[in-house]
Parts: C-alpha cells; sequence; structure tokens
C-alpha cells in the first residue's frame, strides 16, 4: 500500500530527478510505500533519458501548476506532497517520522519539512492528505504559469489554521540561489515575465483561497 506519493514536474534534469528519487526511497523506512511520480515535457532535450524511469508522464508542456495536478490524479497515496527535481532527503526514517506524527484526525492539514532555505517561514513542499484534496477537488491552484503554487496550498492552511512544521526531518534545497548557477531550465522558468504575470494573479485570487479554506471548513471536524 502507498502512504506517501511525490509529485514531481522535471525538465531537463533527469539526474536531479535520479537523485530526488533515490534520496525519498533510500532514506524511507519502508520504501515500498512511497511512490515519486514525474511530469516530463514531450519535447525535453532528455526525453530518452526520462522514459526509463520508473513513474514517468511524459505530455505536452505546461505549467508545473498544471502537472502538479495531473500527478495528483495518477497518484495512489494517502498524502500528496510537493515535489521538485532538485529536492534531497536527508533524514533516514523520514517516513516514518511523519507518519507517526500528531496528524490530524480528519486529514486537514497542511505539513512540511525543513528545506535549508525556508524552513519554519515558508511551506515549500508542502504535504496534504487525501481527504483535503477530495474536499477541494484539486492540490494546486493550477492557475500560475511558474511561481506561487506552494504559497497558495500555504495560505489555505494558514486560513484554516492546521499548519504543521516537522523541523526534524532535514532536506536539502538545491535552490539556484543556493548553488549560483542557473541553468536552462531555471532560466526558461523566469524569463518570460512569469513571476509579475503570477504575482498579479497571485494577488487577485485572495478570494479563490478563501473558498478553498471554506471549502475544507466543511470537512473539518
Amino acid at each position: 500500500m502507498i502512504d506517501i506519493s511525490i509529485l514531481t514536474p522535471s525538465r531537463g534534469r533527469p539526474t536531479g530527478l535520479q537523485r530526488h528519487m533515490d534520496s525519498f526511497l533510500d532514506n524511507a523506512v519502508v520504501p515500498g510505500r512511497i511512490e515519486v511520480l514525474a511530469y516530463v515535457d514531450d519535447d525535453d532535450p532528455a526525453l530518452e533519458t526520462y522514459r526509463k524511469m520508473p513513474g514517468v508522464q511524459v505530455g505536452p508542456p505546461q505549467s508545473v501548476s498544471v502537472s502538479w495536478n495531473d500527478l495528483a490524479a495518477r497518484a495512489t497515496g494517502q498524502y500528496l506532497m510537493m515535489g521538485n527535481d532538485d529536492l534531497v532527503m536527508r533524514s533516514m526514517g523520514w517516513d516514518s517520522m511523519f507518519l507517526e506524527a500528531a496528524l490530524p484526525a480528519d486529514g486537514i492539514f497542511v505539513a512540511w519539512f525543513s528545506d535549508g532555505i525556508n524552513d519554519g517561514r515558508h511551506c515549500a513542499f508542502p504535504i496534504v492528505s487525501r481527504e483535503w484534496y477530495q474536499a477541494l477537488g484539486s492540490f494546486s491552484p493550477g492557475i500560475f504559469e511558474f511561481f506561487y503554487n506552494d504559497t497558495w496550498v500555504f495560505d489555505v492552511g494558514k486560513m484554516v489554521d492546521r499548519l504543521l512544521y516537522m523541523d526534524d526531518v532535514k532536506m536539502a534545497h538545491i535552490h539556484h540561489s543556493v548553488t549560483r548557477k542557473k541553468d536552462e531550465t531555471t532560466v526558461r522558468n523566469r524569463n518570460r515575465g512569469q513571476h509579475g504575470r503570477d504575482t498579479k494573479l497571485y494577488r487577485e485570487t485572495v478570494g479563490v483561497r478563501e473558498q478553498w479554506a471554506e471549502k475544507l471548513r466543511k470537512v473539518m471536524g
């Protein structure tokens, strides 16, 4: 039985995706209860390498916001985690640490681990339950080109006062702000005005986040 599904869009980084997958599986007490699912564009220059990897879905180029929802629809786990191909798990036993935590019985919460950058200040890689997903019919908002997907989920968790930060689970987010290197994928996601458009959209949609929160309140115990 799958307990945790990690949902990870990837482009141009098969080595990074493999490292990401391996780190979560190798550090799990029970690897068999973890699945890592990835979405890869059908025009990716590394497509043939990606095709050899387990859990990879190939489809037309689209925003990560849509890709996370596509992956959530395929996921079989009780818990869904927003993944990224530059994210590496460092804590051995992370799966048991999460599953044995004091999670709300009704399943309505947003949990996250230490990522070495944001830590408790911001939920960069949110984890939600199947109850959360089913209440909303969505994992990510599906409306952004690249930015604010994690912030959106974090905001909704704050609105319903159900946040769980687990500082004892350590990850490394090997972000370009840390490496000081921008590869083609990093540039592609930032060089066409995406941030400005996504920021405007984020500011205009606070009412939609409030609607998500209200749907969750209706199923909270």
